[in-house]
């Protein structure tokens, strides 16, 4: 992931109510309690990462929560 730019919408993926945070080399995600650490996706990566949990099994509570860094 590169580093967030000021002014540009990023999504946070919450599943039951928790933030992934996606390892560097994308084979895990670990749930965090609080957003702080969870990793930012552009818009359309996360609709497609959503997409892909739910077709391996992830069912229900997956949510996208949008944010925009200010600089």
């Amino acid at each position: 992931m590169q580093e967030p730019q000021a002014g540009q919408t990023y999504c946070l993926i919450k599943i039951g109510g928790k933030y992934a945070q996606v390892s560097p080399d994308g084979t895990s995600i670990t749930m965090l309690a609080s957003m702080e650490g969870a990793t930012l996706f552009p818009p359309e990566i996360a609709k497609q990462l959503i997409e892909a949990l739910k077709s391996h099994g992830v069912q229900g509570g997956i949510e996208l929560e949008e944010i925009t860094p200010q600089g």
